[in-house]
């Protein structure tokens, strides 16, 4: 057989070497996939973080004029990411260095992720302005298919939150001796949880859409003006929080970052996006939204 060619037995059961070398360069320009970012997923990704950069400033330095259409603006890059998150989860790959049993998984924290966006989105959506300039809160309360409808999203963004909640806690405690966690599982389990609890503050909110419905959120913003804009906010940094996270997971699993480095981003991530813009909100716009007192309004507001 001449130099370089292949002959019959070796095109049958395939060449062993060369196999192996395919093999090697593919699995290479795997582990490189684009350098430090992939395209186009991680770009999306950087491209609504960026957004969040100038949400945080714009909080930070109080600036509310025309706040709403920023607010639009998230709710729309909110929901592109959304979408991008969801076909993510979709075709979530196996990652050893993380996988067990329960919540801790990649295609599990990937596909909650998603689940978690979309209701965030959700919220940010159904309590912001547009949703009242779309939608009469009279003609939904009085449609009983627009009223079973909007209970029931809210139903089911409520049970997203509250499995964000359980699933970290449960498999943390439920690990036993003959598939104990490992440090690291560990570690990402605690920071989920916390994440998670955090992140469900949104509930009572929902809840109350669900069983109290749209005319007594319309009273809750008559008389608290800037909680149509405060609800939106605290979304949009849950969602950016949240991408923040599902992206350095994924730089993690290319081995751009390590576990350890992931729970520091998250960390830093959920102070830059989430925190600071909150507290400098609560701050700037002091007696124009209420935490409490707004859940017994009356649908129908006396003092309108």
């Amino acid at each position: 057989m001449e130099r370089g060619k292949v002959g019959p037995l070796q095109r049958q059961y395939g060449c062993p070497k060369r196999a192996a070398a395919g093999r090697d360069v593919k699995s290479a320009n795997r582990n490189l996939d684009h350098d430090l970012f992939a395209f186009p997923r991680d770009i999306i990704s950087l491209a609504y973080l960026s957004f969040g950069a100038i949400f945080t400033m714009v909080n930070i330095l109080g600036v509310y004029h025309e706040y709403d259409k920023l607010v639009l603006l998230s709710l729309l890059l909110g929901t592109v990411s959304a979408g991008v998150m969801l076909a993510d989860a979709m075709y979530a790959t196996a990652v050893p260095a993380i996988d067990g049993h329960g919540f801790m998984n990649n295609k599990a924290i990937t596909r909650f992720g998603a689940a978690y966006m979309f209701g965030a989105m959700w919220v940010c959506f159904r309590t912001g302005p547009v949703f009242a300039e779309v939608f009469s809160a009279q003609a939904i309360s009085s449609n009983g298919v627009l009223r079973t409808f909007d209970c029931g999203v809210n139903v089911l963004v409520a049970l997203v939150f509250v499995y964000g909640i359980i699933a970290p806690i449960q498999t943390y405690f439920a690990s036993s001796a003959s598939a104990p966690l490992s440090p690291v599982q560990r570690m990402l389990l605690s920071g989920s949880a916390i994440q998670n609890v955090i992140g469900a503050t949104f509930l009572p909110v929902v809840l109350a859409l669900a069983f109290r419905g749209p005319l007594w959120w319309e009273a809750v913003h008559d008389r608290w003006p800037m909680q149509q804009l405060l609800e939106p906010s605290t979304s949009t940094f849950a969602g950016l929080s949240v991408g923040a996270g599902l992206l350095s997971i994924r730089l993690a699993v290319r081995e751009k970052l390590t576990w350890i480095e992931i729970v520091q981003v998250g960390v830093s991530s959920a102070v830059f996006f989430a925190v600071v813009p909150c507290i400098c909100f609560l701050y700037h716009n002091t007696g124009q939204f209420d935490w409490f007192s707004l859940y017994t309004i009356p649908d129908i507001w006396s003092d309108r």
